[in-house]
């Protein structure tokens, strides 16, 4: 029997992001020292991220346009759930749609202390939320579908032990959501978790991995202890995304929730054999040349390519030369490469038999 789910709220970090880092304080920082890259529109893409193949797939419409301008007023309607936030969709119900992923965000408190105020957290969406939601009524018995991603920023970027990395995966899949279910009713609440790729899928721990593994044995004593204390960290993050995954498969399934393998998704031995078929190459995007004056000014190039330019092969080839799967920061996918996520969440979504909009 289908369930029809009135309310859709993302909650996650830079890979679900729709234009929130970007404009914080922490996200201007950041890109004027070039520690950070986005597009045009704010995204961690060069055009669209997961979660813009879901909008498109259930309203038929785009929040991803033509134009940077268009696109970033189109998304800011939904960055905060409100009654204005609602998707009106021919032949459809309407629903309500809000995304409050953060680029950086962590699942938990980040453990480096010059990272606690920098990186925001699962938690401080859940809060932004909580004041949100309680701010629009609600008809009886609205049912409504978390979809939530971490994971990433507390392995690489917050430096959470390998060895706490379960722990954190309880507090997203227990903790958090436990509050989350309390707020709209345990009975309407329905959840959608995705697990943690692990560092192999990005090509800067690829390059990392290649490098100080071919190092190991040059140079002097003290040379080559950095170069094996660099592999065995590598090692270290694939452990923590490996425990992570494990936590959290066993967390859902005690809550009857569901979990979507991203980790098999975009792995390299999944990726690699559907280059062409995807019309892709591997490697990264060239970076847009910059220098410091533009970025703190915001003058800098950004790349923004339109929908329409990815959607025909045939035009994105002309147009674009290469269509590599990872962008020029060298951890995020491509359009393309959502689009192959998007199709995975999907999967769990006609799965369980969830409705709204088109979907």
């Amino acid at each position: 029997m289908p369930e029809n789910i009135s309310n859709v709220v993302v909650f996650g970090d830079s890979l679900s992001d729709i234009g929130i880092k970007w404009t914080s304080a922490t996200g201007k920082l950041a890109l004027g020292l070039g520690m950070m890259t986005v597009s045009a529109s704010g995204r961690f893409s060069d055009s669209r991220n997961w979660t813009d193949f879901m909008y498109e797939d259930a309203s038929g419409d785009s929040l991803v346009q033509s134009g940077a301008g268009a696109t970033i007023a189109a998304s800011q309607i939904h960055q905060k759930f409100t009654s204005g936030s609602s998707v009106t969709v021919t032949g459809a119900q309407p629903f309500n749609y809000a995304n409050y992923a953060e680029g950086g965000a962590c699942g938990g408190i980040p453990s480096a202390l010059d990272k606690k105020g920098a990186l925001g957290t699962f938690k401080d969406q859940v809060k932004a939320f909580t004041k949100d939601y309680l701010l629009v009524k609600q008809p009886p018995g609205s049912r409504t579908l978390f979809l939530v991603w971490f994971g990433a920023n507390d392995l690489y970027t917050a430096e959470c032990k390998n060895t706490a990395m379960a722990d954190l995966a309880e507090k997203v899949a227990v903790t958090r959501r436990n509050e989350l279910a309390a707020l709209v009713e345990p009975k309407n609440a329905r959840f959608i978790f995705m697990n943690l790729g692990r560092p192999e899928a990005a090509v800067r721990y690829q390059e990392w991995e290649k490098k100080f593994t071919a190092r190991r044995d040059q140079g002097n004593a003290v040379q080559a202890w950095w170069n094996n204390r660099k592999v065995e960290s590598i090692t270290a993050l694939r452990d923590g995304a490996d425990l992570y995954n494990a936590k959290l498969l066993e967390c859902t399934r005690s809550n009857g929730d569901a979990l979507v393998d991203i980790a098999s998704v975009i792995s390299p031995e999944v990726i690699t054999p559907m280059l062409k078929s995807l019309h892709l190459t591997p490697g990264a995007q060239a970076p847009v040349k910059s220098n410091l004056i533009q970025r703190v000014l915001g003058r800098d190039e950004k790349q923004h390519i339109d929908p329409a330019a990815y959607n025909n092969p045939k035009v994105s080839k002309t147009l674009l030369g290469s269509r590599n799967i990872i962008t020029s920061d060298k951890v995020h996918p491509t359009d393309q490469v959502y689009k192959l996520i998007w199709k995975t969440i999907r999967e769990t979504i006609v799965r369980k038999d969830y409705k709204f909009g088109k979907l």
